[in-house]
C-alpha cells in the first residue's frame, strides 16, 4: 500500500490514512510512517472461545461473541482533518 501511494506522488499520512490489522509488530512499528493498526488479542480470543465451547460462558443469541480488538496509534493516521 505504501510503495503504491508513494508511486502515485501521495503521501501517508498527510494525504491518504493507512491502517492495518493485528498488529504485526516486525511490520507495522518498522514501516515508516509506522503503521497504525487494530492489535488482535490472541490469548483473550482463545480464553474466551474455550469457555463458550465449554459452556462456561454463552454467546449471544446470534451465536456470537464481542471480543475488544483495541487500536494502536501509529503515525499513518493523522490526527488534524484536511483543509
Amino acid at each position: 500500500m505504501y510503495d503504491g501511494v508513494r508511486e502515485r506522488g501521495r503521501r501517508v499520512p498527510e494525504d491518504l490514512a493507512v491502517v492495518g490489522f493485528d498488529n504485526q509488530e516486525v511490520i507495522a512499528a518498522h514501516l515508516r510512517p509506522p503503521l497504525s493498526t487494530v492489535a488482535l488479542p490472541h490469548y483473550e480470543l482463545g480464553r474466551v472461545g474455550v469457555r463458550v465451547l465449554l459452556g462456561l460462558d454463552p454467546a449471544a443469541d446470534d451465536g456470537r461473541v464481542v471480543v475488544a480488538c483495541p487500536p494502536v496509534h501509529r503515525s499513518s493516521v493523522s490526527i488534524t482533518a484536511p483543509a
